[in-house]
């Protein structure tokens, strides 16, 4: 944050690690800009996040975890593009994102991701909209909180989704298309490792609940988070959940032929997710099978 172009700026920085080494490490800054506060008791990233936002005096707000870092120009180019025409009615941004790994010989470039505007539909941009975090450079206009409120606790995990369906249904919003933060991936602890798995899915089903009247009037939006509870549940071992997803999506989707695909990659592979990325062969394999399969159906139930 102190290596930023752009220098007028607050920094908050929420300890929810009492007893940790965080506070002593930040009283080494003599810097009046940063604003250290620190929760008694662990509460969770949520309400780090809500500590923060409400200890906010700036028109934007932006989220960086502890194992995360900002490239050089984040704030410069994200200010700036919200005070550029094309956003000037946004109520949030995001930014491109560089994922390396940590490793012992220094870091490894793992990919990148980024985004160009205007996305072909809404739905379109609805769909990447709710798919990033609260780590990819989202940078949300403070008034937009008074409107929809904080993030929700009860969320331990995506919470960020959560947050973000409640932000498209109400607020424009755009990408800054540049690659401007980086992500880390390490030995260390993380939300999203592996053993978080079946409460990710647990709490994401509760988003799709929370938000199904806001989905049904995009059907392509609810599939895609559907098929990502049904990743998530086989990548967990949990094949019993990844078929009750698997079959509520069908229902929807009869005739969705790339569905009883990925489903066939799916029961094939299991949890495991390096030989689920072998589904692009298997798909050309079995298309033909299946749209034999469909087309006898359809002459049958004429």
């Amino acid at each position: 944050m102190l290596a930023q172009s752009f220098q007028d700026f607050e920094m908050i920085v929420v300890d929810d690690d009492p007893g940790g080494a965080s506070a002593e490490t930040l009283c080494s800054y003599k810097d009046d800009r940063i604003v250290t506060l620190e929760h008694r008791d662990r509460q969770g990233l949520a309400a780090a996040f809500n500590t923060g936002i409400r200890a906010a005096r700036g028109a934007f707000i932006t989220f960086l975890c502890d194992d995360d870092e900002y490239l050089p120009s984040f704030l410069e180019k994200t200010y700036a593009f919200f005070e550029s025409p094309a956003a000037r009615k946004c109520g949030f941004v995001w930014t491109g994102i560089r994922r390396v790994k940590d490793t012992p010989d220094g870091e490894v470039p793992w990919y990148e991701k980024n985004w160009s505007s205007p996305f072909a539909t809404r739905e379109a941009a609805i769909i990447e909209a709710t798919s990033i975090g609260s780590g990819f450079g989202l940078t949300v206009r403070r008034r937009c909180f008074d409107d929809i409120g904080l993030f929700d606790p009860m969320f331990e995990m995506g919470q960020d989704t959560e947050l973000l369906f409640r932000l498209v249904s109400r607020f424009d919003f755009a990408v800054v298309p540049e690659i401007l933060v980086k992500i880390h991936h390490h030995q260390g602890s993380q939300l999203t490792d592996r053993t978080n798995y079946p409460i990710r899915v647990a709490l994401y089903e509760k988003i799709i609940d929370r938000h199904a009247a806001f989905l049904n009037n995009y059907p392509q939006l609810l599939y895609v988070h559907l098929m990502a509870i049904v990743r998530l549940s086989y990548l967990a071992g949990m094949k019993r959940k990844g078929r009750q997803i698997m079959m509520r999506i069908l229902r929807c989707n009869p005739c969705r032929v790339v569905a009883y695909l990925d489903w066939c990659c799916y029961e094939l592979f299991g949890e495991n997710a390096r030989l689920c990325a072998q589904r692009s062969r298997i798909r050309t394999m079995l298309m033909p099978f299946l749209r034999l399969r469909r087309n006898r159906d359809q002459r049958h139930l004429k």
